[in-house]
């Protein structure tokens, strides 16, 4: 699988949490990060497009997707030690501001939740 990746991430501390609450199933239903029309649904209705309950969403920003396309590999690497390989399904921008005004209320930067969504 590693030889299949088109690129290498290597995640920060909260990233790295956000994959293994995925692959041990922590996240469930999810089985991996939210799409686009997950990530809206969540972000407007807390609830995922079957309708059930969820509360935040659960994404993987990068800052370079620059050559990743959908379905490529990439290798999640973590304290430089290979966690998973995860392929893209689709790559788009959430809008951060949206997201913290309706998850947590503000989107005022003096909200500890909000300035790590932001700023990370």
């Amino acid at each position: 699988l590693v030889s299949a990746c088109v690129k290498t991430v290597e995640l920060n501390e909260r990233q790295a949490c956000d994959v293994f609450c995925l692959v041990n199933g922590a996240f469930s239903p999810l089985t991996g990060f939210m799409d686009e029309t997950a990530y809206n649904s969540v972000v407007k209705d807390m609830r995922l497009p079957e309708k059930q309950l969820f509360g935040l969403p659960v994404t993987l920003d990068l800052k370079d997707v620059i050559g990743l396309n959908a379905g490529d590999k990439v290798l999640l690497r973590y304290n430089n030690e290979d966690v998973a390989v995860m392929e893209a399904s689709s790559i788009w921008k959430p809008n951060k501001v949206v997201e913290a005004k309706e998850c947590y209320g503000t989107s005022s930067l003096e909200h500890p939740s909000v300035e790590a969504l932001v700023t990370e």
